[in-house]
């Protein structure tokens, strides 16, 4: 037991310097205002009951009215100083502690960014981050236990006071207000630890699925589809069964709290009842003089509501302090794969899959199994081959999304592995299958950054490449036009087709060494299709490629043609080649060859 309490402790103070640490960074005089204020807090409470004293003492006494009214007036403007300062801290804080929170957000976004996305992808890992999300505010995680901390502080000053005073009555009074505060921390610390292993820690997954029913109703992309397919019942079914697990579990801890609180509670009246009633008899039976009774009384109502206090936020403090925990598990956890560059030739590329192996997480099998091939320099390359062949696959481990189970993948030699993001990120320019259109500018779009580094001379030329520059242009904003009306009411949305094309310029104004055409036109028209083939040099500008389609039609202008089959590579070679080996490639090309034929016949 006095090992687990050795560990806890460690862990508060370990959360509570990490906690100063992180918001120092943020706010290098926050820490020190908020010591400041419990100082001060904590003599406050003092001020005025010890003006009554004077105030009393003197009439008893019998001193001169002058002089009563001297040091009544100097202790008074001292309690009216610090209570101004306090009137302007107050405000302060809030402010502060708020800007301090959104940035403390804003922070855990931009590791979210850099976390390897194949780690993100894990559940734990998004729990994690649901966690962590949960736990930055005013009175939750780093910021929690710095505030809590600091009141606490406060509390303590102010008992250590109030004990001192009561102690030179009678010291016994003292040691059964302790033994009462033991066991008071005993049940709040029970209460917390049962509270954040019960009801905090099993929300995460609930808030997943809550937010997550949240935003696909709200989504406007997908708005279409729920309600033509009345997805709003099964959604709603999702979201109310989730909500009512939350509320389960909140009323299994509403009524374990009120337990805990009001069992604390009555301890606190008999806390009150010890002090008071020695109090009253230390006045009737042994003569304390009414001036020192006075503050006597004030002291045993601060030494009693400070140990409450004291209490309180020991227990709450705990809590934070595991909040920030699951904080700075989330900030500090080993998520960036960053190894030393070698040397890369940025200007032209060539990749190898040498007996590469992929397997989901937490699934069985392999996704791509044994799969080697070469992209030479300037090559383009086409990947065929049914839904679920592992196509996909492939393009998220070329583009450093996820990492190999077994095998290596080299580009110019060097295994991507021994790559950092910011380097890959150079090589590669990738059209996803799911490529999203954000709530900003055309040119933003196209450029990904912000207007001021755009080159809108060069965004204009790729919208013509791709054949959606009449649509921009008569627009009355043009390539400037905020598209979605998320951020701007005056924003257009584009049909699939068009998003696609936009997706595809932002591949071509980055113009890295390799192009990643994920499904490149699997939302455009036949003529569009027809006409961006046509360009496809153009647009590839010489580049190597690695073109994806289920249309076989569109992969005859590539180099080479590799299929795949079950996650793993069945044919090799050119479009006449695959043909001529009368293999899988054939029978498929030939089976989509038959369904437009028939298509055109029935069309006449």
């Amino acid at each position: 037991m006095k090992t687990k309490n050795k560990k806890q402790k460690a862990k508060i103070f370990s959360g509570f310097f990490y906690a100063i640490k992180t918001v120092s960074k943020i706010d290098k005089f926050f820490v020190f205002q908020k010591a400041i204020y419990a100082v001060l807090s904590a003599i406050n409470s003092f001020t005025f009951p010890y003006i009554i004293k004077v105030a009393v003492e003197k009439i008893e006494t019998n001193r001169p009215l002058e002089e009563l009214i001297r040091e009544v007036f100097i202790y008074s403007l001292i309690a009216f100083a610090i209570n101004v300062f306090f009137k302007i801290l107050d405000p302060i804080f809030w402010y502060k502690g708020d800007r301090i929170a959104s940035i403390l957000k804003h922070q855990k976004s931009l590791r979210t960014l850099e976390m390897d996305y194949e780690l993100l992808e894990r559940p734990e890992t998004q729990d994690a981050s649901e966690k962590a999300s949960q736990n930055i505010g005013n009175w939750r995680g780093p910021l929690g236990i710095i505030n809590r901390g600091f009141n606490s502080l406060q509390y303590v000053i102010s008992f250590l006071i109030a004990s001192t005073i009561v102690l030179l009555v009678n010291h016994w009074l003292i040691i059964a207000i302790f033994i009462l505060a033991i066991f008071k921390a005993f049940l709040e610390n029970n209460n917390q630890r049962r509270e954040k292993a019960e009801f905090y820690d099993q929300t995460p997954p609930l808030w997943r699925k809550i937010n997550y029913t949240y935003s696909i109703t709200t989504n406007m992309t997908i708005g279409k589809d729920l309600r033509v397919y009345n997805m709003d019942k099964a959604i709603s079914e999702v979201r109310e069964d989730s909500v009512n697990e939350f509320k389960n579990l909140a009323n299994k801890n509403f009524k374990r709290r009120i337990f805990f609180y009001s069992l604390i509670r009555v301890l606190t009246v008999l806390d009150a009842v010890l002090l008071y009633g020695f109090m009253i008899y230390e006045v009737l039976y042994n003569g304390m003089p009414i001036a020192n009774f006075t503050f006597m009384i004030s002291s045993v109502f601060t030494l009693s509501s400070s140990l409450h206090n004291i209490i309180y936020f020991n227990a709450d403090i705990l809590r934070v302090s595991l909040e920030t925990q699951d904080y700075r598990k989330f900030m500090e956890m080993d998520y960036i794969r960053e190894n030393e560059t070698e040397d890369i030739d940025f200007e032209t590329v060539e990749v190898e899959f040498q007996n590469v192996y992929y397997s989901y997480y937490l699934q069985e099998g392999y996704a791509l199994e044994d799969v080697s091939f070469k992209l030479n320099k300037n090559e383009k390359l086409a990947l065929v081959g049914y839904n679920g062949a592992g196509k996909t696959t492939l393009v998220k481990l070329l583009s450093g999304l996820y990492h190999p189970t077994k095998g290596r993948i080299l580009i110019n030699g060097v295994d991507i592995e021994n790559i950092n993001r910011d380097s890959l990120q150079k090589i590669i320019s990738p059209v996803f299958q799911d490529s999203m259109i954000y709530a900003f500018e055309v040119a933003e779009n196209v450029g990904m950054q912000i207007s001021e580094k755009v080159d809108y001379e060069q965004v204009e030329d790729i919208l013509k490449l791709v054949e959606l520059d009449k649509k921009i242009n008569s627009l009355p904003l043009k390539v400037k036009t905020t598209i979605t009306r998320e951020l701007d009411e005056t924003g257009i949305e584009l049909s699939g087709g068009e998003a696609q094309k936009l997706a595809l310029a932002r591949s071509i104004y980055k113009n890295a060494p390799l192009f990643i055409l994920d499904e490149p036109t699997s939302a455009l028209d036949p003529l569009s299709e027809s006409h961006m083939y046509n360009n496809f040099n153009k647009i590839i500008n010489n580049n190597s490629a690695i073109f994806i389609s289920h249309r076989l039609s569109s992969t005859k202008f590539c180099d080479r043609i590799i299929f795949l089959a079950d996650g793993k590579v069945k044919e090799i070679g050119t479009h006449q080649e695959l043909i001529n080996i009368d293999g899988e490639y054939k029978k498929l090309f030939n089976t989509q060859a038959d369904y437009y034929k028939t298509e055109e016949t029935n069309e006449n």
